[in-house]
């Protein structure tokens, strides 16, 4: 019989497709290592996944190493949150990205990617300590494609 588990944090990783995580390491730093497959986004039926998180499980690495084959904004995580949230995106194509956050009057509060990124997944974490509690949007733009998606930051 093995002993519970002590669970040091949760976190749910992945999008809204099929994800297993397979393996569990802490790091000699401190940070775990988490190691499993996902519904695939390019080529054949799974992807491999390779996550590095903090000791508080914030991703500190991109989470895919193949090239994905489509463009997608996910939610963030957590959702309400405070004052940190994790934002996910995927880009399918070499270009011009803008990752930018507003508040309910449509007013931009932060950016927090505006540079030339190539394929692959990237999670970006957003301090909302300088804003108050409320709704806000985060919105991803790269070349004509566009998305938007709504946070609850609880200071």
């Amino acid at each position: 019989m093995y002993p519970p588990a002590q669970s040091t944090f949760e976190r749910t990783f992945g999008g809204s497709g099929s994800d297993w995580g397979f393996f569990v390491q802490q790091t000699s730093d401190g940070e775990y290592v988490i190691a499993g497959v996902r519904g695939s986004s390019g080529a054949g039926l799974y992807d491999v996944c390779l996550i590095k998180t903090n000791a508080n499980g914030v991703v500190s690495v991109p989470t895919e190493v193949s090239t994905p084959g489509s463009f997608a904004l996910e939610n963030n995580y957590p959702n309400p949150f405070n004052p940190i949230s994790n934002i996910q995106f995927r880009i399918a194509q070499w270009g011009m990205v803008e990752l930018a956050v507003f508040d309910m009057l449509g007013r931009q509060v932060a950016t927090l990617v505006n540079e030339p990124k190539s394929p692959g997944v990237y999670i970006v974490q957003w301090d909302a300590s300088g804003v108050g509690s409320g709704v806000y949007f985060y919105r991803l733009r790269t070349g004509s494609v566009m998305q938007t998606r709504k946070m609850v930051a609880l200071q």
